[in-house]
């Protein structure tokens, strides 16, 4: 398709001043009709929003006071908070990415005064646009506001900020700004050019070559408003030979390209397709998923090396030790499947959500205070939970606070004929179907357990369908029992529901290896259900960081690679894990770290490491409980015999 068919297209479906009906095949539930219990999401979620509420609301907009040459007392001033509060190379970008965080813990937090604090930020940060709208923490000279080399990502994140807010809140104001920024930047555009020449601005001698990441922007406030103008400026912002690439599957147009950007790329054009009816953008985005699933995606469920997709296959082809597993790559991957999940209803994007919210987002998050690591490496030494100073308040965590908040609004749907539950753990809500009213509510531990207890409870007898998923990493279906009988069922039960209906699922949840071979070395991960786990230990061997595995024989050698024990794969190694008491999942087995395997070895094995055997004993753990000393998801592994 070419850029005229394109607006053809687009054009018959965007009526301006229409905001558009979009379908959907599961629909999200409304603020606050869903609560988070315990367990591993809700204690995330609860620990996201303890952080993110305690930075002080001046200290965010204080980058924006001092663009518009005004004093807002924030605490940074005096220095306080100089070293965590970034104003340099992004100016008041984190603070935005700050906002879409807030604006979806405010959803679903129950604490009004999250809101209330949303609401005063929104009319402080007011008072410092300008009269066209403009209002980013830039100089505001014609020759200085559009003068960032990446410019359009503050665009981007500004207004995608205020419509959260307006989603959340419904303060009119905050669709008011969205809307006087993104005028503002169409307003100066004084060249059009098509994808690869970027467009050109008032003010300025050449393109800025970054115009593709305002496209998540425009579709989200086209969705709010129908602005024929937003559709045909996305249009200018499209890749359309990545397009046609990914729709002709002749090539992988994914290697090399900044993963986190393009992945929110894609979501900006499934919204406009969704939007419009343009099937040609949805295609594209639903074969852009499926392409990062299964080609460029590490067992955690997230992806990126030094911030790029690589050449090659199923994730592993990547750089585990070094640069790995940006957390901006979790959060908008996390965005982009929440979409898919409403616009198609494939529980098959629940389970990629699931997957890289506990084993990525969780694991990138210090379960003590609440920082963000920049990348999250498979393997290493103390995980780098605060970057140092000079990287101040990072887009990487403003990005680990929006996807963590999205999460309770991924745990149940509205589908056409009832509702749905897509992810498994403690929670209650409260909606409305047919008219009648109806309270869910799961009891559960899962996903340390597999028993998940569903009680439905509608305020008077209603018939619809109650759907619920079976993960990626269960081999079966769940048993399932009705009011306490037993009852077949292939994920979807529906009946007239009654006050006090209850339905029990029973996964079989135990430990898994996952086994495959990396250039040359056999290696093993464990699972726990969904969850990965994390071989933990300790002795006096350096853990060094390489861009290469070795070859088998010397990926022991602390010179060379990261020094992990090896595992000894047998037909009993099963029997040498064992779960830890008490809720937390737990193993323990014995590993050896050298790359000499003595000729009377049994299953697990005494290696020869300076010339005296010895025996590691390795904990396995969850990989995002993990915070300090030597862990490895992956651990090589030395055949039998």
């Amino acid at each position: 398709m070419n850029r005229r068919e394109f607006i053809c297209a687009t054009g018959a479906a965007a009526m301006a001043g229409a905001v558009p009906s979009v379908n959907l095949n599961q629909h999200p539930l409304r603020s606050g009709e869903v609560k988070v219990g315990a367990g591993v999401l809700g204690e995330r979620f609860r620990l996201n929003a303890k952080y993110m509420f305690a930075i002080p609301p001046e200290d965010l907009l204080m980058p924006f006071f001092r663009a518009k040459g005004l004093s807002n007392g924030g605490k940074e001033l005096n220095g306080e908070y100089a070293p965590k509060v970034q104003t340099g190379i992004w100016p008041g970008l984190y603070s935005t990415f700050w906002m879409c965080g807030a604006a979806h813990t405010a959803k679903w937090s129950g604490d009004p005064s999250q809101r209330q604090t949303l609401v005063h930020m929104l009319h402080e940060l007011a008072k410092t646009h300008e009269p066209d709208g403009f209002l980013l923490a830039m100089g505001r000279s014609r020759e200085q506001r559009w003068a960032h080399s990446d410019l359009y990502a503050l665009v981007r994140s500004m207004v995608r900020a205020l419509l959260d807010i307006y989603e959340t809140t419904g303060e009119p104001l905050a669709l008011e700004l969205a809307r006087g920024q993104m005028d503002c930047l169409y307003n100066d555009l004084q060249e059009r050019r098509p994808p690869g020449g970027g467009i050109v601005l008032k003010g300025m001698q050449r393109p800025v070559t970054s115009y593709y990441k305002l496209l998540p922007a425009l579709s989200q406030l086209f969705l709010h408003t129908g602005d024929e103008r937003y559709v045909q400026l996305a249009d200018m912002c499209v890749d359309l030979p990545m397009i046609n690439d990914l729709i002709d599957g002749k090539r992988d147009p994914l290697p090399n390209r900044h993963a986190s950007t393009w992945t929110d790329l894609l979501l900006g054009i499934y919204q406009i397709g969704i939007s419009t009816g343009n099937q040609r953008y949805t295609e594209a985005a639903l074969k852009g998923w499926k392409l990062i699933r299964d080609k460029h995606l590490f067992i955690t469920g997230s992806m990126s090396s030094q911030e790029a997709w690589r050449p090659g296959n199923f994730g592993w082809q990547l750089q585990e030790s070094q640069q790995a597993q940006e957390t901006c790559c979790a959060g908008i991957w996390v965005a982009f499947l929440q979409n898919l999940l409403h616009g198609t209803g494939d529980v098959a994007h629940a389970d990629c959500l699931e997957q890289t919210a506990y084993n990525d987002l969780f694991a990138s998050q210090s379960p003590e205070t609440g920082d963000f690591c920049y990348f999250l490496n498979l393997l290493g030494s103390d995980k780098p939970f605060d970057p140092p100073p000079a990287y101040g308040r990072h887009c990487c965590e403003g990005n680990g606070l929006m996807g963590i908040a999205r999460l309770p609004g991924v745990i149940y749907g509205k589908t056409p004929d009832g509702l749905a539950v897509n992810l498994y753990t403690a929670s209650e809500a409260v909606t409305e179907f047919a008219g009648t009213r109806v309270r869910i509510t799961q009891e559960t531990d899962y996903p340390a357990g597999g028993a998940v207890l569903i009680r439905v409870e509608p305020e008077r007898a209603q018939r619809f369908a109650l759907r619920f998923r079976t993960p990626f990493w269960s081999s079966s279906p769940p048993r399932v029992e009705l009011n306490g009988g037993a009852f077949a069922a292939n994920g979807t039960i529906d009946r007239e529901w009654k006050a006090g209906d209850t339905v029990r699922l029973a996964f079989a949840m135990g430990p898994s290896m996952v086994q495959e071979v990396r250039n040359g070395v056999p290696r093993v991960a464990l699972r726990w259900g969904p969850v990965v786990l994390a071989g933990t230990w300790e002795d006096a061997l350096a853990v060094r960081k390489s861009r290469d595995i070795p070859p088998f024989g010397i990926h022991s050698g602390a010179d060379v690679w990261p020094c992990v024990p090896s595992l000894v794969l047998g037909r009993r190694i099963s029997a040498a894990i064992r779960k830890a008491p008490g809720p937390a999942i737990a193993f323990d087995a014995e590993g050896v770290p050298a790359t000499v395997l003595p000729a009377d070895a049994g299953d697990v094995a005494s290696l020869a490491l300076a010339g005296a055997p010895r025996r590691i004993k390795l904990r396995f753990e969850p990989f995002y409980a993990v915070t300090r000393g030597k862990y490895s998801v992956w651990l090589p592994v030395v055949q039998k015999g």
